[in-house]
């Protein structure tokens, strides 16, 4: 959950209180508590839900591999400790998921045969 919420941070900064972790912006409002995430779009986008999946799915198929590393133009993802962290200097403009040069921004998403997907819809 720990990396899972890391990857979170790209969609706002992130709030904790007792046993909730919070992440608001304008376009919606992301709650964790234990290991159950709940999403609520502020405008019912669908759009926004499509990245929050894409993000989720990069957590928990990520390799470490450093090749979103290169996408971010403020150097927010680094790797410290074998795991892909963010960095305060993350100004969500979301180009880490949407980058022109990587498909996904994610080699993992593209090429691992073993990937585990929170969305049954390509099945």
């Amino acid at each position: 959950m720990k990396q899972i919420k890391q990857f979170l941070k790209i969609f706002g900064k992130i709030e904790k209180t007792n046993l909730i972790t919070r992440i608001m912006n304008s376009t919606s409002k992301i709650s964790i508590v234990g290991n159950t995430i709940r999403v609520e779009p502020n405008d019912g986008s669908k759009e926004f839900l499509g990245l929050f999946e894409q993000q989720l799915e990069k957590a928990i198929n990520c390799v470490q591999c450093g090749a979103c590393l290169g996408v971010c133009k403020v150097g927010a993802l680094q790797i410290q400790n074998h795991r892909i962290v963010i960095s305060d200097d993350c100004t969500h403009c979301l180009e880490c998921i949407r980058p022109k040069g990587l498909r996904k921004g994610c080699i993992s998403l593209n090429y691992n045969s073993n990937l585990l997907s929170i969305n049954n819809s390509d099945a």
